[in-house]
């Protein structure tokens, strides 16, 4: 989450949102209102809120209705992941879900690691989900130097990554 300036009115912000209080508490937006880090609910945070972190939106996997009755349906039989909101899929999605449908112009950017959407906004860096992302210094940092996964790196993740490829390979 990213801080950034109130620009709306209170009642605007989505559930799960929190307003910064200037004496270091905040308020959490909830179905019923603001809830205080006390505890308490209110209408609207308090007045020295002037700050707000809004929350991550997280991909929701898209599934056929049930039952399916295609055969090799890419989702059901095939494996691949598409968001029903915003609509990307595999290596154009996304770190964050934007919440809207997104331009077919765009998959491409995303794709080829222009482009990626992080804490509520656009910005020109290579989501994780490209494949170019294992060529870049982001990746490099997390991964000890390694650039990209045809080098061995022993970091726990790209083991059970690698773990699970086999697996899946030999099932």
């Amino acid at each position: 989450m990213q801080k950034q300036k109130r620009n709306k009115p209170w009642k605007e912000y989505p559930i799960g949102t929190k307003a910064l209080s200037s004496s270091g508490g905040y308020w959490e937006k909830t179905k019923s209102g603001w809830k205080c880090d006390t505890g308490s609910t209110f209408p609207i945070p308090g007045a020295d809120a002037f700050f707000v972190l809004l929350p991550q939106r997280q991909h929701t996997e898209y599934k056929c209705k049930q039952p399916c009755q295609k055969s090799g349906c890419m989702f059901c039989d095939g494996g691949l992941f598409a968001c029903r909101v915003c609509g990307l899929t595999e290596g154009c999605l996304t770190t964050h879900c934007p919440g809207y449908q997104c331009f077919k112009e765009m998959n491409q950017d995303i794709y080829e690691g222009r482009i990626d959407f992080r804490d509520g906004s656009w910005i020109n860096k290579c989501s994780p989900h490209s494949p170019v992302y294992y060529k870049t210094e982001e990746y490099k940092q997390l991964h000890g130097g390694k650039n990209g996964p045809t080098k061995a790196c022993f970091c726990l993740f790209c083991w059970f990554c690698h773990l699970w490829f086999w697996y899946c390979v030999f099932l």
